[in-house]
């Protein structure tokens, strides 16, 4: 079996090297490199082709957002995985609107990062429960007086279903564009589309309904 090929960008070298010792020790996963900072990561990061990056948010030159949007966009097929000190709403959507497929934090047992690191090599989106619940909280929060939609699930195509679930997991719009093999503006009118069919006012709606849909199925499928 191929292992999982991760990348580890973080700026202090006894996390770096704790991760490194963690991920060689799992069968099925091997380190492929190290970056100190946001300017070296972009740099090493496409001479090596990771399958999965390991990316802290707070570092110096370059913090973690802006290499993710940058990797999203030249190399959308290099997952990117935060791993982060911080758990504030803010800082988990703005990550995964930057295109990150998960959100962990660095308080996670062993086993726990090791699943994170599979759940995103195998192309879904990774987020604990609790991370999960305090996003769409959060974005809940910043909706008072939220209504209710006048579209459904049912109503939609079934391009504009995938679309949604995929928008549910994380993916980004290019993202979306590549795994559904269509063109980024083809995904736009179907968001588009959507945003009009529910009657919703912004994308931030979208995204908070497109979550809690992907979580119902989840628990749905855990219940079967």
């Amino acid at each position: 079996m191929k292992p999982i090929r991760v990348f580890v960008v973080d700026d202090h070298p006894l996390m770096r090297n704790a991760l490194e010792m963690t991920i060689e020790a799992a069968f099925d996963m091997q380190i492929v490199g190290q970056a100190s900072n946001g300017k070296e990561a972009l740099r090493l990061i496409p001479l090596v082709e990771p399958d999965i990056v390991l990316m802290d948010l707070m570092m110096p030159e370059m913090g973690g957002l802006e290499v993710i949007h940058v990797l999203s966009g030249s190399h959308p097929g290099i997952r990117t995985l935060v791993l982060s000190s911080l758990d504030w709403e803010d800082d988990i959507l703005k990550a995964i609107q930057s295109g990150a497929s998960g959100y962990i934090t660095k308080s996670a047992q062993r086993d726990e990062l090791l699943q994170a690191v599979r759940t995103v090599n195998a192309g879904e989106v990774y987020l604990p429960p609790k991370i999960a619940a305090k996003l769409i909280s959060s974005i809940r929060e910043s909706q008072p007086g939220r209504r209710r939609y006048r579209g459904s699930a049912e109503s939609l195509t079934p391009r504009q279903a995938e679309v949604l679930d995929l928008l549910g997991q994380g993916f980004s719009d290019h993202q979306i564009a590549e795994a559904l093999n269509i063109a980024d503006a083809t995904v736009r009118l179907h968001i588009l589309h959507i945003l009009n069919s529910f009657g919703f006012e912004n994308r931030r709606e979208l995204m908070v309904y497109a979550v809690e849909k992907r979580m119902e199925s989840e628990s749905m499928k855990k219940r079967l």
